[in-house]
């Protein structure tokens, strides 16, 4: 395997190691601190808390890779694990850069630059210092080695307030991990859906049936990732909003929900009506391509819709166990339905499956979404 591969396989590991360290608290970790942001203290036992969760969850990748390791795989990839415990640091530079806590506070662009800047920095120490005779964990060593730096930097000066770690108990950890869980599920479900169609076609079609599909969810996924930065940037004003009262809450999610309505159908929209021309610039003009790309763009209208009443409502509501629920069976209808339509359908039966899957979620969160404002609102009177 050439050096550029074994160094995607360090860095997906990364990538699930950094998806396991952020758990649930982008979401649940920010209400908390927009819940409470006048008072210093309690913010400040939030982030440290919150912290002290991440190093144990980041401990725990750890010493299950050490053992998975040296029991199942050290002989084939043992360079691979030696430079993964060096890039691994790239997750203790996002613990000291937390962006879910200034989101709380409202001054997320400060942690921002300082997270652009310090992959900036990995990256200029790679292009300068990197050579032909530099090993795996040399470069791992390179790549996480400035954003430390930088990351610590931040930590110990741009923080509001310094950090009680006296603060840190072992109730409001466990506190703080049962309030994520929902979110980490779902998360995990969202990757295994979002990325289990080339698997299910190569099961069932065989991999030359997989590039087509490929090409064109590569297009809807990068039209979803949009919106990532957006519900972050947005959230913490719906809590806040819902902190002032229910019917402030319930008009901020209406302009919220035609904000993602209106950008969705606009993408949507593009996706579908321009899909050939789309497809035939990417190299795959197939005829399957493009109708597959057209399902997907159908897609994210309606995934995007279920953001707003999954992410941005119930778990402002901290009721973020129904969106766990409703994307689990999602999920199990979404692997179902792939697997037989595939059959017939071939690289266009897990588009189909996707949107119908998605349609079901947005039915249940729909309902759930009702029912739970038709209860605030009898309540509130």
């Amino acid at each position: 395997m050439t050096a550029y591969g074994l160094f995607a396989l360090v860095q997906m590991l990364g990538i699930f190691t950094q998806a396991a360290v952020d758990y649930g608290f982008s979401f649940t970790a920010t209400r908390s601190v927009v819940q409470v942001k006048d008072d210093r203290i309690e913010r400040g036992a939030i982030l440290v808390n919150v912290t002290a969760a991440k190093i144990l969850i980041y401990g725990a990748c750890l010493v299950v890779l050490f053992l998975a390791s040296h029991l199942f795989l050290w002989n084939e990839y043992s360079e691979v694990i030696q430079a993964y415990f060096p890039y691994s640091l790239l997750t203790v530079s996002s613990l000291l850069i937390p962006i879910w806590y200034f989101q709380g506070i409202g001054d997320i662009f400060r942690a921002a630059i300082f997270t652009s800047f310090a992959r900036i920095s990995s990256l200029v120490v790679i292009v300068v210092f990197v050579g032909a005779d530099s090993t795996l964990t040399d470069i791992a060593w390179l790549y996480s080695a400035p954003a430390v730096v930088v990351a610590l930097f931040f930590w110990m000066t741009s923080l509001p307030e310094r950090p009680g770690w006296r603060l840190v108990s072992r109730h409001r950890v466990v506190h703080v991990l049962k309030q994520g869980r929902h979110i980490f599920v779902t998360n995990i479900l969202s990757i295994g859906v979002t990325n289990a169609g080339p698997l299910i076609i190569s099961m069932v079609s065989g991999p030359a049936a997989v590039g087509v599909f490929a090409a064109a969810e590569r297009v809807a996924k990068t039209i979803s990732y949009i919106y990532g930065p957006l519900t972050q940037v947005i959230y913490p004003r719906v809590v806040s909003a819902f902190k002032i009262g229910h019917l402030s809450g319930v008009q901020y999610i209406k302009k919220v929900m035609i904000l993602y309505i209106c950008s969705g159908i606009f993408f949507g929209a593009a996706g579908f009506w321009g899909s050939d021309s789309i497809m035939g610039l990417l190299g795959a003009p197939e005829a399957d391509a493009s109708l597959i790309l057209r399902w997907l763009s159908v897609w994210v209208v309606i995934s995007v819709v279920n953001n707003v009443m999954g992410l941005q409502l119930l778990t402002a509501l901290d009721l973020s166990q129904y969106y766990m629920r409703g994307f689990l069976g999602s999920s199990l209808i979404y692997i179902v339905l792939a697997v037989l339509l595939t059959h017939y359908f071939s690289s266009i039966g897990p588009a189909i499956a996707l949107l119908m899957s998605e349609f079901c979620l947005s039915i249940y969160l729909t309902l759930k979404a009702k029912k739970l404002m038709a209860y605030d609102d009898e309540r509130s009177r």
